[in-house]
């Protein structure tokens, strides 16, 4: 039986009970009468037996069989290539197996290891492990995550009784942001390199990518990623209003990133470059690139590589180039042109405008564009001129202040006859009256406020602070806080400069 009782805080009731771990928490009964927190209280104690009965009916399984139903979860809910991954973070592959370097999740918790006696403290001595063999800290924290999505589901399938990995936390983040895009001169000498064969000669002439030129042109124009560039079909274009379509394709198990489907114009290089990927489509597929007999192409990245090597453009990472390559140059390219953020987040298919934002360094020219638009947008700047300097101030300029404190029509209930601006006399407010120039003074927040008018300098205006009365009498008193300044009416000081 859970242990609960109820307690009141400051006039509210909450519940107090011991979690399964053994630590005390309490929870809000939503009400400040007694009487409703016992009824509420009733209800909750409900949950917790129904909840108690849940966690007593655990049953712990092997680590080996778990993962075969782990797996053959993520296969039916999630994309395969979130499959992929977590398969590859699970089992150990026979490359791997024989260099013994790397530690996967099976062979370091062991198959037939149980999931109720796995703690935070050993997926802690995992990530350990990982990092002295060398592994970074961003791909340890991928693997990190999908320890707490699987125990997650183990813990909703009564396979543990709390999940050991939600106390783990993150390794800290050693990930490089990749800059690197192509210059105009880059991505003419990859056209310009794209019709030389780069394959072995041992390489069979169905496994020979061809369409290097396409491929490039495209993806600098589109900003497709390489799983979109490899399941694209001639179905997803709109050739009518000259549209790319990047859409998700359950008949091929393929899914959009973030499931977010798009829509992109194509401009001119990419609309050539449909246009002759066109006349080489097989009459047996639908897509865009494919092999000779018409198959998808599965990988490219070694064709690539092989372009980049015979224009010279080889580097070390993160300067190097790769197919990724491509479509953070797209992404720059539209920040250089001055597209917005939110265009280039449109555009490019981003969960998040956060990562939009690395290309936001490359729009500084249309950032400073910006800054002069809203420069002339104010067409009469206010000028501060020096109080030594008499002639500053032309005789015909307006301070503006005219606007703020207008004559008799405005201020029809001021007593006193127009103000003309002229004299010491008529620009001093009356006493205990004061017109829109103290809500003005009282916005703007200055300490001394003093305004020039032809020569003529208003009366220094400032503000005296006092304790409020009230919240003193309850500081004396023993109760409340400290006595609060509050501002009073503002005073006049008669000072005038010769």
């Amino acid at each position: 039986m859970t242990k609960a009782y109820l307690i009141e805080i400051e006039g509210r009731w909450y519940a107090r009970y011991r979690k399964p771990d053994g630590k005390w928490t309490h929870k809000s009964m939503r009400a400040s009468k007694k009487a409703v927190a016992q009824v509420n209280f009733s209800a909750f104690l409900k949950k917790l037996e129904e909840r108690e009965l849940h966690f007593s009916s655990v049953r712990p399984v092997p680590f080996g069989e778990f993962f075969e139903e782990y797996l053959r979860y993520v296969k039916t809910h999630k994309s395969r290539a979130w499959h992929e991954k977590q398969k590859a973070y699970i089992y150990e592959s026979k490359k791997a197996r024989k260099e013994k370097k790397v530690t996967k999740l099976l062979p370091f918790f062991g198959k037939d290891t149980l999931t109720t006696q796995v703690t935070s403290r050993m997926i802690e001595q995992y990530a350990e492990t990982r990092k002295a063999e060398g592994a970074r800290c961003t791909t340890i924290n991928k693997e990190l995550a999908a320890v707490r999505h699987a125990m997650k589901k183990a813990e909703e399938w009564g396979y543990v009784l709390m999940n050991p990995a939600r106390k783990v936390k993150d390794l800290p983040d050693d990930g490089k942001v990749r800059e690197r895009f192509l210059t105009p001169d880059e991505y003419l000498l990859l056209l310009r390199n794209a019709g030389e064969s780069g394959s072995a000669p041992w390489t069979l002439p169905n496994e020979r990518f061809t369409d290097l030129r396409g491929l490039v042109m495209l993806a600098c124009n589109t900003g497709l990623r390489r799983s979109e560039l490899l399941f694209l079909e001639f179905s997803d274009i709109d050739w009518e209003r000259r549209i790319l379509r990047v859409r998700n394709k359950p008949h091929l198990s393929f899914h959009v990133k973030n499931y977010q489907e798009r829509h992109i114009p194509l401009n001119n290089h990419a609309w050539e470059a449909l246009r002759s990927m066109l006349h080489k489509k097989h009459p047996a597929t639908d897509f865009v690139f494919h092999k000779r007999d018409g198959g998808r192409w599965t990988d490219i990245h070694d064709s690539f590589l092989a372009l980049v090597r015979r224009c010279g453009l080889e580097a070390e990472p993160p300067f190097n180039i790769t197919l990724h390559t491509l479509r953070h140059t797209f992404g720059s390219w539209a920040a250089i042109s001055g597209a917005s953020m939110r265009a280039i987040q449109k555009l490019m298919g981003h969960n998040s405008v956060v990562t939009t934002e690395r290309y936001a360094h490359l729009s500084a020219d249309s950032l400073a564009a910006v800054a002069r638009n809203v420069g002339a947008f104010v067409t009469n700047p206010v000028t501060a001129f020096p109080k030594s300097d008499k002639k500053a101030l032309p005789e015909n300029t307006s301070s503006g202040l005219e606007s703020w404190c207008p004559g008799r029509e405005s201020n029809s209930h001021v007593p006193y006859g127009t103000r003309d601006f002229k004299s010491p006399a008529s620009a001093i407010p009356p006493p205990g009256r004061w017109p829109r120039l103290q809500r003005i003074t009282r916005r703007l927040r200055f300490s001394v406020f003093e305004f020039r008018v032809s020569n003529i300098e208003f009366p220094a205006i400032y503000f005296s602070r006092r304790p409020n009365a009230r919240a003193a009498k309850r500081s004396r008193s023993g109760h409340g806080k400290r006595p609060k300044f509050v501002r009073t009416t503002p005073r006049v000081k008669n000072v005038f400069r010769e």
